[in-house]
């Protein structure tokens, strides 16, 4: 028995008109992060991790739907929609922060500029970041960061939202199948089964390759056991619809705990190869799933 290797279609669909809609949607968002931003109590720092995490999985959210509506499957325009939303929120949030710091610190009788004014003014936002670089505007533990401290916590929540949203479609696009006869998005199998990793992947090739063979190779090895940190896991998609078109992926992972904190590096050990339902159903009986090891 041998695999065929997983071809998805670059199917653009309505993509491209369906992406516009971004816009509004990242704007919205944008609103709400920049006002939560100025009038929240910056004095706690964990709570503004939170937000910044918060707005960043709404644009993730915005991003990933336009695939899901329209059943997007080029990859190359879901990762160039990725950045450049990523780039747009950033800049809609500065907007957004400026209006509202422009409207917190606005006399009564003053009229303070608006957001979508703003938005078109990326000079005037420019030079506000400048002035409010120069002084600060936050204070944490009676320290007010600005010049170079204030940039490099502008640069860390420039990368957590372009590069977070980047990084998000990718895994999107990585993790997502879709089965082509129904027209509809395939489920991960919770059942994924798992075994100890040998030193020597040599044995594996056969399951790596997808040669006759592949099962009997992934049959013949020991199950996971509770104390590994170094496992092979099978990532397996059906189709929810004809339960006919299924797909697998054989992955290395490895546990690592740094200062008490858990993560898990993914390695594609193989391609993903669609597969019979006979033999979907050997491969979701097989493992279990591991147990983190104890933290040392």
């Amino acid at each position: 028995m041998s695999f065929t290797v997983h071809e998805p279609s670059s199917r653009l669909g309505l993509g491209p008109l369906l992406a516009p809609l971004v816009v509004p949607a990242t704007l919205v968002c944008a609103l709400a992060y920049g006002y939560a931003d100025v009038y929240f109590p910056l004095d706690m720092p964990l709570a503004s991790i939170i937000l910044l995490g918060a707005y960043t999985f709404a644009i993730v959210v915005v991003v990933t739907q336009v695939r899901m509506w329209d059943r997007v499957q080029s990859a190359g325009f879901m990762l160039a929609l990725g950045p450049v939303t990523g780039l747009f929120a950033l800049y809609a949030a500065w907007a957004a922060f400026a209006a509202a710091l422009l409207a917190k610190s606005a006399r009564f009788d003053e009229r303070a500029p608006a957001y979508l004014d703003l938005l078109l003014r990326p000079d005037v936002v420019w030079r506000l970041a400048l002035a409010v670089n120069e002084q600060g505007w936050f204070t944490i533990r009676s320290l007010t960061p600005s010049g170079v401290a204030l940039w490099i916590l502008w640069a860390i929540e420039a990368v957590v939202i372009v590069g977070g949203t980047t990084a998000a479609v990718w895994v999107t696009v990585e993790d997502q199948v879709f089965c082509e006869g129904c027209q509809t998005w395939c489920l991960a199998d919770l059942r994924r089964p798992f075994f100890d990793a040998p030193r020597d992947l040599a044995r594996l090739q056969p399951a790596i390759r997808g040669d006759p063979g592949s099962l009997a190779a992934l049959e013949a090895l020991e199950r996971v056991s509770e104390d590994t940190s170094r496992f092979l896991s099978v990532e397996l998609h059906r189709c929810p619809a004809c339960k006919q078109f299924a797909t697998s992926i054989l992955r290395l992972e490895v546990i690592t705990w740094v200062r008490g904190k858990r993560s898990t590096r993914k390695t594609d050990l193989s391609p993903r190869f669609v597969v019979d339902p006979e033999t979907y159903e050997r491969l979701a009986s097989l493992g279990k799933r591991p147990e983190p090891p104890p933290e040392a």
